[in-house]
């Protein structure tokens, strides 16, 4: 199988996140936190805690993001996300920049390096806890701005994901997300049918988030996957990666990674905010039980709602979300909201390094691209304008380009009734004109653009010419001077 191909984005990725914020100014992410330790000003590494020990006693380590793996720094692309707790003081509300390699998911991402742009706070906030913030605002050396200005400012340092790399933009009859907004829209619950609106949800026996694929028990609070994921799946061995017990999992986040025996992984996304209480210990040495009894002894994990009066209703419950269920699967590509494009994002020494490397080379790669990328845009030029053309005649002479870096030339006739390009000149023949100019394909370029100087490069020997220095001048004056001759690159070079 070939590897895929990466898209590479030359500009930092924009991302939301919270945090919670301590007297003393410091971020702290909320899983994992006593572990990975506050957020640092300037640039933040992504480490992957979640790297087991085997039973041979190794460690099983890797960069992350891995892609069978929850390592990496989270952030959501949608400001308005309404996981997001834009009104609420304890928590830290901030725009960071993302680069490096990045796991683009629909609503949001996972990134290698992260730096934070700015910090806001709720504005009914609680006097000791805008005093926190000024002192994280202070120690990240960002802007403490209003929530409704966050975006405005992270937009200054960072651009959101493109659309056409959200998961499921590329796939046949799936559709990005509406235009202006190149960001996706955060996950709502589906309207139930009319008929049915004017009764309240239960939360009762069996739940699905349809679009996701899982399910939660009301009773247990077990979840885990569906039949139809476990299906998708394939039945041979699968690469399974389970929560860390207490930790703290909202919508946005990825329960769980599985990879199966295809090749593909996708996201166990969390059903609803919650810590993890139990992780099924049957799954760490049977991972193929979730595909033999997904919907049973095939459980993910036991969950401790962090907001269960708000979040239930997120899920179908009972035989209405059976059915609401299978109409899913009906969709184009129902799978779409479970994958991740992998993304890489150039550092600022990156671009640079990029930009002298292709300084470097030289211009034309050969004759052949002299022909397509000079010639041809001169020749069109001069046979679809006969006001150029009779103009340039009035030159009266046949002015011969002989280029090195690459070898290549041709012939101006710039005489009689209209001007008109020659075949090119032959490789060590003299060409047969009245003029003859040498120098690079590159200098050949800027000369016809009028962007050479053309006395300078004469004294320094970048030009040389078989006529006088009068007449060499008055020439490249005449050529210079057409601004309706512009040479240019051939599309996708």
């Amino acid at each position: 199988m070939a590897a895929p191909v990466v898209p590479d984005l030359i500009q930092a990725v924009l991302g939301f996140r919270a945090w919670s914020v301590d007297a003393d100014g410091w971020l702290l992410p909320f899983s994992l936190g006593a572990v990975a330790g506050p957020w640092r000003p300037g640039v933040n590494a992504a480490v992957c805690h979640y790297a087991k020990w085997r039973g041979d006693g190794t460690r099983v380590d890797h960069a992350a993001p891995d892609p069978r793996c929850m390592c990496g720094l989270y952030a959501l692309s949608d400001r308005d996300d309404p996981r997001l707790p834009s009104g609420d003081g304890n928590f830290a509300l901030g725009a960071i920049a993302a680069s490096g390699d990045l796991e683009v998911t629909r609503a949001g991402f996972r990134a290698e390096f992260a730096t934070v742009l700015a910090l806001a706070v709720a504005p009914r906030a609680a006097p000791y806890l805008r005093r926190n913030h000024e002192r994280a605002a202070a120690r990240y050396g960002v802007e403490l701005v209003t929530p409704e200005l966050l975006e405005v400012t992270g937009l200054r340092h960072a651009a959101p994901v493109p659309a056409s790399l959200l998961p499921g933009a590329g796939s046949p009859g799936v559709s990005a997300p509406p235009s202006p907004s190149p960001r996706p829209r955060p996950r709502r619950r589906r309207p139930a049918p009319a008929t049915c609106r004017s009764a309240p949800v239960v939360p009762a026996g069996r739940g699905f988030r349809v679009d996701d694929h899982t399910w939660l028990d009301a009773g247990t609070l077990r979840c885990g996957i569906t039949r139809a994921f476990a299906a998708r799946l394939g039945g041979g061995p699968v690469d399974l990666t389970l929560p860390t017990v207490a930790a703290l999992h909202r919508t946005s986040d990825a329960l769980a990674h599985v990879t199966g025996a295809a090749g593909e992984t996708l996201r166990v996304w969390t059903p609803l905010t919650a810590r993890v209480a139990a992780v099924n210990p049957r799954l760490e040495d049977d991972p193929g039980l979730l595909l033999r009894d997904p919907e049973g002894a095939g459980w993910l994990a036991t969950l401790q709602p962090q907001a269960w009066a708000g979040e239930a209703g997120g899920l179908e419950w009972g035989p209405r979300g059976a059915l609401a269920y299978r109409s899913a699967l009906l969709a184009t590509d129902p799978w779409a909201a479970l994958r991740a494009t992998a993304v890489h994002v150039r550092s600022a020494e990156e671009v640079l390094a990029e930009l002298r490397r292709r300084r470097a080379m030289p211009r034309f790669a050969d004759a052949e691209a002299v022909e397509a990328e000079l010639v041809d845009p001169l020749r069109r030029a001069l046979a679809g304008d006969p006001g150029t053309a009779a103009a340039l005649a009035r030159l009266g002479r046949r002015v011969a380009f002989v280029l090195h870096d690459p070898d290549a030339g041709f012939v101006l006739h710039a005489c009689g009734s209209a001007a008109h390009v020659a075949a090119p000149v032959r490789s060590g023949a003299p060409p047969v004109a009245d003029l003859t100019l040498r120098l690079s394909a590159e200098a050949a370029e800027r000369l016809l653009a009028g962007r050479l100087d053309v006395a300078r490069a004469l004294r320094a020997g970048e030009l040389r010419s078989d006529g006088a220095p009068a007449e060499t001048l008055t020439a490249a004056s005449v050529l210079s001077r057409l601004p309706r001759i512009r040479p240019t690159r051939v599309t996708g070079r």
